[in-house]
């Protein structure tokens, strides 16, 4: 029943609205929004309305205005303590609100910053408010004007006479609400889009008009009251369009026009109420923020106003024992709430400590400059103490036993007191740090959020972006309970999943293990492998145990062991031929012939150190040593069972100190320690440079390119990635697998589409999505 009663009262206004836009033509955008809620929320709630006029025509103003009648019309009628009303009934709708809009101001910041906004608050025109029971609160920010078209006073026979005899609506009164909160809106540089609510009761019979800037420029105040007064709000609105409408002016015009339909309440006996108490809009607000103030006040907590209250009464010579004098509010209808001195006492105290402080060091100062008071008074110290202690100990004793237990009682009562005070800031701050926490942790699943979104639109850079203060905001997220280290671990998750889709990273879920040596040979220790596309046979090199392991496409492996070759290492293996292949032996080359199954050792005139070569490969038949020591590539001929003839291919300065690795499909790639690759041709260094890839390559171990396959690829283990580029050097994609931390080599086999790869004792095997999928 009272949800009934409450819904009817909301009935008691008329609204129309005003909306003569230009399209196109105006300088700006405009909207009239009135909520409908539901019947029990309008009954607990009220009804809510908006008028926003931004300047600009473009997408960023109906962006801004969108996003700010749907965050409002959110925050307002989504609040659950809407629903508590019924239950509290110290919880009134202008607290709701209020925080409404200031949830408003930090999302519309939030908004602006993320959306990158350029539209200042100084641009946006719009007024917010909600009627309940016959009573308006509003908020006001920008041009807009806020009319109050209410009846003067009549209280006297002869002003009464006076109304009659006048025209029709010239009894009407106007005030602007909204003036002064213009004027201080000008004045205020802070970046709330709002700052002030402004409320009060809506006069009998009287009318709310809130319109642009434009429209009383076009309309005067007497023409509005006479419209407004004289006709229903429907045919009033009407009214002013038709009169605007006669206006040659790429103008727009928005207004709200709400009319309070409820009828005179009954009179009260003047003998039991005079006029002069009648409640007006400050002592209601007073009263509020009274209530409220006891709601918000935490337990334990002394009430100072209610004690200072209990001793003002007490006091025979107070100021008040006389009758009161009640101020009666004539003009101004409404009244802006003001703030209490609390803050001004704040500052005296703080002006009061400051001074104290400033004093402490000219005091020091003083009694410095005075050696002998120094120490006199340390002299006076130890005995002083001793005579206070004996002589405060004796009062006591001395004490009545009734003394004895309010002086107890007085010190257990301040313990009490300063445990609760202590209890309450430790509970306070408890409270400030689970509150930022919560706040952490929505901003980071926002960012998220938006990150996903610009993923979704193929926006790599804006994603980048938000990715980077993700990383930051989760350097601030607190990690020192279990679940607080869950939720940072679920972020960490999250954010690197997000990171792969900007890093173009393809996780390598089919793989496959084709051999484990260790299963063949317990001691095997194989350092590389190579593919022969002639055979489809896999070689295994084993330095230590002098084998080379045979992996036939069957997965059948076969050992070959020259227990008689003087063999130290089988590095760089490279083609010698169709089913042969190319080892270093420091010292010489051995060449495996996959045919016969037999090994064979090549001389070779190195010329220089043996270890300063780090890599090798052939092309045209020729074999290629790269030295870093002395910065060049070595070309040989193979002649019978030797490589003479040593040429230095490059034909320029060059600095190989950094290499790592090299690889030839016609030009010849030498890769460096920190990620980058010198490409040359005939001797000389080409324009080439790998495409940044994140994260950057800081350890790669190995390159691969060969005439017959399109893609360079980079292996970096502690990266557990292998990384692919176009020979370009465009970067096309990277491989991840755990087992890749632990890999020596690789093979790719690009005609079967197939990827192998050696980590520790065990060959395993991949398909190449890059490759597409084999038919």
């Amino acid at each position: 029943m009272a949800l009934i009663v409450n819904f009817l009262k909301q009935m008691s206004c008329q609204i129309a609205t005003i909306n003569l836009s230009q399209g196109k033509k105006s300088a700006g955008i405009s909207d009239i929004f009135i909520a409908q809620p539901d019947a029990i929320k309008e009954s607990l709630a009220g009804k809510l309305f908006i008028v926003i006029e931004l300047s600009g025509h473009n997408s960023q103003s109906l962006k801004v205005i969108n996003f700010l009648i749907d965050r409002i019309n959110h925050n307002y009628y989504q609040n659950d303590k809407i629903l508590l009303r019924e239950r509290i009934t110290t919880l009134r709708p202008e607290h709701i609100f209020e925080a409404a809009l200031a949830k408003t101001n930090t999302e519309f910041r939030d908004f602006s910053h993320d959306e990158k906004i350029k539209i200042k608050n100084s641009q946006i025109n719009i007024s917010v408010g909600i009627i309940y029971k016959n009573i308006l609160h509003f908020a006001n920010s920008g041009k807009n004007k806020v009319f109050l078209f209410y009846k003067g006073s009549e209280n006297d026979k002869k002003n009464k006479e006076q109304a009659n005899e006048k025209k029709p609506g010239e009894k009407y009164k106007i005030i602007d609400l909204a003036k002064a909160d213009r004027e201080a809106n000008e004045k205020n540089e802070s970046n709330k889009l709002f700052s002030n609510v402004m409320s009060g009761d809506l006069p009998t019979r009287s009318y709310i008009l809130i319109v642009n800037e434009a429209l009383p420029e076009y309309i005067s105040q007497k023409q509005l009251k006479q419209i407004i007064t004289t006709l229903p709000p429907s045919g009033a609105v009407e009214q002013i369009k038709s009169t605007l409408g006669q206006i040659n002016s790429y103008v727009s015009f928005q207004g709200l026009l709400i009319k309070n339909t409820v009828l005179d309440t009954p009179k009260i006996n003047s003998a039991a109420v005079h006029p002069e108490e009648t409640r007006d809009s400050i002592a209601e607000l007073n009263v509020t923020e009274d209530t409220t103030e006891q709601l918000l006040a935490p337990s334990g907590i002394l009430n100072v106003k209610k004690w200072l209250a209990f001793a003002q009464s007490l006091w025979p010579w107070r100021a008040d024992s006389g009758p009161k004098n009640t101020i009666v509010l004539k003009e101004q209808i409404y009244s802006k709430k003001k703030s209490s001195q609390f803050l001004n006492n704040i500052f005296s105290l703080v002006k009061q400590g400051l001074i104290g402080l400033i004093n402490i060091p000219l005091y020091l100062f003083r009694l410095l400059a005075n050696w002998q008071k120094i120490k006199n008074i340390a002299a006076n110290i130890k005995p002083n103490l001793a005579s206070v202690y004996k002589k405060y100990i004796a009062k006591i004793f001395r004490l009545s036993n009734k003394r004895k237990i309010l002086l107890g009682a007085a010190i257990i009562l301040i313990l009490i007191f300063s445990a609760n005070i202590f209890i309450n800031r430790q509970k306070q701050q408890k409270t400030e740090v689970e509150n930022n926490y919560r706040e952490l942790t929505r901003l980071i699943e926002k960012k998220h959020n938006q990150a996903e979104a610009s993923l979704l639109y193929s926006n790599d850079a804006g994603a980048q972006k938000l990715f980077n203060e993700i990383t930051e905001l989760l350097e601030q997220l607190p990690q020192l309970t279990d679940e607080q280290k869950q939720k940072y671990q679920d972020f960490k998750n999250k954010l690197e999943l997000q990171l792969e889709k900007t890093r173009r990273v393809v996780r390598l879920e089919e793989i496959n293990e084709l051999a484990n040596l260790s299963k063949l040979n317990s001691q095997a220790k194989p350092i590389n492998i190579f593919y022969s596309p002639a055979t489809e046979e896999i070689y295994a090199a084993d330095p230590q145990d002098k084998s080379i392991y045979v992996l036939e496409n069957d997965n059948i492996i076969t050992t070959v062991t020259d227990l008689g070759k003087p063999i130290n290492d089988l590095k760089f293996p490279a083609a010698a031929g169709e089913d042969s292949v190319y080892y270093f032996n420091n010292g010489s080359i051995i060449e495996f012939s996959a045919k016969d199954e037999a090994m064979r050792d090549l001389s070779i005139n190195l010329l220089h150190d043996a270890s300063q070569f780090i890599g090798a490969d052939t092309f045209s038949k020729r074999l290629y040593l790269l030295n870093r020591q002395v910065n060049q590539i070595f070309r040989y001929n193979r002649t019978g069972d030797s490589f003479s003839n040593a040429y230095a291919w490059v034909q320029e300065s060059a600095d190989f100190s950094e290499a790592v690795d090299m690889s030839i499909d016609g030009h010849v790639y030498v890769l460096l320690s920190d990620g980058q690759a010198l490409k040359y041709l005939r001797g000389k260094k080409i324009d080439f440079k790998l495409e940044p890839v994140d994260p950057a390559l800081s350890n790669p171990t190995k390159i691969f390119a060969s005439e017959e396959q399109k893609f360079l690829y980079i292996l970096e283990p502690d990266e557990e990635r292998l990384v692919l580029y176009d020979k370009s050097g465009q970067f096309i994609l990277q491989y991840k697998a755990p087992f890749l931390g632990n890999c020596l080599d690789f093979a790719i086999d690009e005609t079967n589409k197939k990827m192998y790869f050696l980590s520790g004792t065990s060959i395993y095997f991949a398909p190449a999505p890059h490759l597409g999928t084999e038919e």
